[in-house]
């Protein structure tokens, strides 16, 4: 909800009733209302009023003058009152040059038709010139970034089909294929090393000096007609320099290894089967399903490759506390949950008591990646060890009577929220990539003196899934809650006479602190029942910071999870998730959203960081 109000609700301005009441001349796509000195050209804000300011996010042949006041939805809503155009059309529209349903620069605007160029509530487009180049194409090898995600040929497929081979991608070269050590690639067959031509024992795959066609075999091995006398096989000839001589030799059909089944047959000498359900890697027999004591996202799996290891799906639990991901274990940090990805719906059900109109109905969102979670808020004596005891901004310095070390820090702004997630990410070992470049920033961080709190002017958020300690997305966010669930808190569904402060309330107290049972305090972290992933107090305690500029509706909200900011000047409002211990029950729902200025301070509002699994 844009502005919401309760006993700790953060207001945010709404647009000037001047803009709601002017007459739309014409609902062509993107026409403006005529407001007189409203939307003169400009390119900068020299070329405006006094106190009005020119829109230079837009491109240079677009911009105008906007007065006082002025918000992206201020702009857009006139041109639908009093006109043909559906209302609910008015919002942020993307400039889509090539079609393909996903656009670049976006405008508010009053779509009244399907012509024009601002097409598509869908951003991401990172070439508007080719419609095969999108966030929903599939990525190929080609040294280009298809799907739009900053990466290039990430998740492209090179696969020749033949098991022997490592493929991989060259980028603009394309796919290439190499043959995997220990193993020859012989008219398109594999033969490990060693391995005999099944026409010529004289033959075989010696793969350090050709792995691309037979070699001589080693001299001595048996040829020719044979007998078994037992285990031993005894032949007629024996194998030198390639060809059968006519010199009798015997071999001992006994590899060494105990799980093979090792046999003498007089037509074709040795055998050694394995059985169906082992693996032999490295001369050590696994049972199918074994787990690589070296790497737990590896196991035995015969039916792909009876000889090596096979990698683990994505995304299954491995170690103590991660995730397998290309083969490899991610391990989340201490004190982090982690969250392994899947497809899920981001809002609340039209029906859903208590739900607010900028929740929307359930809009379908597949994260791209899987991330590790704080386990509960930060805590104060957290905050003090990463930004240093002087800087610790919060007021309720105790709660329940104790120290305040696990009290979770409060009255952060959004500008000290994401300067911890770049302390953490300078501390860890080894140190990880800084999610947020901050310029022009003003005040002292962590000041209690909110006349002097920090704050910047210039920021560059990461689209891409940064690497180091960030914000949650606002899909990230909800999905964690949720964690699974799909009624309006993850205890089940608030009763319509439970929406304030009332007594008891059977659903959220056991997981929440709000004004019914939080005796008007915070408190210690972790002291209320967790989610299914076992993340506490999201429904209520402080409410949360996250990484995406508010908007009004999900139209538009980026499909892969990620934070939204296409569109958006460095100081929008943030979008701020959870319930808090003064708020509302209504407000600890799962689909409770809030914007807020970045520069807003709450004794209501911390922060939770989170960190991608790659």
């Amino acid at each position: 909800m844009r502005a919401p109000r309760g006993p700790s609700g953060v207001l945010v301005p709404r647009i000037p009733l001047l803009w709601l009441f002017l007459a739309c001349v014409s609902c062509e796509a993107g026409s403006p209302a005529d407001t007189s000195d409203a939307r003169a050209p400009c390119t900068n804000d020299t070329e405006c009023l006094a106190g009005w300011h020119c829109r230079v996010e837009l491109p240079e042949d677009e911009r105008y003058c906007v007065p006082p006041g002025w918000t992206a939805e201020s702009d857009c809503v006139p041109q639908c009152v009093g006109s043909s155009c559906n209302p609910a059309l008015c919002g942020l529209w993307y400039l889509d040059g090539d079609g393909d349903g996903f656009g670049v620069a976006a405008s508010w605007r009053c779509r009244c038709d399907a012509e024009g160029d601002y097409r598509t509530r869908q951003a991401g487009d990172c070439d508007d010139t080719n419609p095969q180049v999108h966030p929903e194409v599939v990525e190929t090898c080609n040294g280009k970034d298809d799907d739009c995600n900053g990466n290039t040929d990430d998740g492209s497929l090179c696969d020749d089909g033949i098991e022997c081979t490592l493929d991989s991608c060259q980028g603009e070269s394309g796919c290439g294929f190499e043959v995997t050590s220990g193993w020859c690639l012989i008219d398109g067959t594999c033969h490990h090393d060693g391995q005999p031509n099944p026409d010529d024992p004289c033959l075989a795959c010696q793969a350090a000096s050709n792995s691309e066609g037979w070699s001589p075999a080693p001299d001595g091995r048996p040829c020719g007609t044979g007998r078994c006398e037992g285990n031993l096989f005894i032949t007629s000839g024996s194998c030198r320099d390639g060809t059968c001589a006519q010199k009798g030799s015997q071999e001992l059909c006994d590899d060494g290894i105990g799980c093979t089944d090792d046999s003498c047959d007089p037509f074709r000498g040795c055998a050694y089967e394995l059985p169906d359900d082992m693996c032999v890697i490295d001369r050590v027999c696994y049972q199918e399903g074994d787990i690589d004591l070296k790497n737990p996202c590896r196991f035995c799996k015969p039916s792909t490759d009876e000889k090596n290891w096979a990698s683990a799906p994505d995304w299954v639990p491995c170690g103590i506390n991660g995730l397998c991901r290309n083969g490899s274990c991610f391990e989340c940090p201490d004190a982090f949950i982690p969250i392994a990805p899947s497809p899920f719906e981001i809002g609340s059900k039209a029906n859903e008591p208590g739900r607010n109109a900028d929740e929307d109905a359930f809009t379908p969102v597949t994260l791209r990646n899987g991330f590790c979670m704080k386990r509960t808020e930060v805590t104060q004596a957290e905050w003090e060890l990463v930004m240093g005891f002087d800087n610790n901004p919060s007021r309720a310095r105790t709660c329940d009577g104790g120290d305040g070390t696990d009290c979770p820090v409060e009255n952060v702004n959004w500008w000290e929220a994401i300067s911890f997630c770049n302390q953490l990410s300078r501390d860890a070992r080894p140190s990880l990539p800084e999610c947020y470049a901050l310029a022009d920033c003003t005040g002292t961080l962590g000041t209690l003196n909110d006349a002097e709190r920090l704050s910047c002017e210039t920021v560059n958020v990461a689209r891409t899934p940064c690497r180091g300690f960030r914000l949650p997305s606002e899909a990230e966010w909800e999905y964690a809650i949720r964690a699974g669930s799909t009624t309006s808190t993850y205890n089940g569904p608030l009763a319509s006479d439970k929406f304030q402060c009332e007594q008891p309330n059977p659903v959220l107290d056991p997981i929440a602190w709000f004004c019914g049972n939080s005796n008007g305090h915070p408190h210690p972290v972790g002291t209320r029942q967790p989610n299914d992933l076992g993340l506490h107090d999201m429904a209520g305690n402080v409410r949360e910071w996250t990484e995406d500029c508010w908007h009004p509706s999900y139209f538009g909200v980026p499909q892969d999870g990620l934070s939204w900011q296409a569109g958006c000047p460095v100081n929008c409002d943030r979008v701020v998730r959870g319930g808090d211990w003064s708020g509302f029950a209504r407000f600890g729902r799962s689909a409770n959203r809030y914007g807020s200025p970045p520069a807003t301070r709450s004794g209501a509002i911390g922060i939770r960081p989170v960190l991608t699994i790659p």
